[in-house]
């Protein structure tokens, strides 16, 4: 338990200042992710959502997304600068 306290306390910090607010790039990552699972998977599995989890790892997040009985698709997130646009945030598959 401290050993994951320190972690947040060490990562934390990095992704809000970044990307100015831990939250909003969370909430911004969960949107990015499930726009990019109903686009990219087929309608089967998109009616088959179960739920979503999602947490920081450095300047990135993960998402999870759970469909049927078991199965999940991780996506991992950050935010695109490239595209010239200050706050889009881009999701892969993994």
């Amino acid at each position: 338990m401290k050993k994951l306290i320190l972690a947040a306390a060490i990562a934390l910090p990095g992704l809000a200042h970044a990307h100015g607010n831990v939250f909003a790039m969370t909430k911004m990552s969960v949107d990015a992710a499930l726009e990019r699972f109903q686009a990219d998977e087929p309608t089967s599995i998109v009616q088959d959502y179960k739920g979503i989890r999602s947490w920081p790892i450095g300047d990135e997040l993960k998402v999870r997304v759970y469909h049927g009985p078991q199965e999940s698709i991780v996506y991992t997130c950050h935010m695109d600068h490239a595209s010239g646009e200050a706050e889009k945030v881009m999701c892969m598959k993994d």
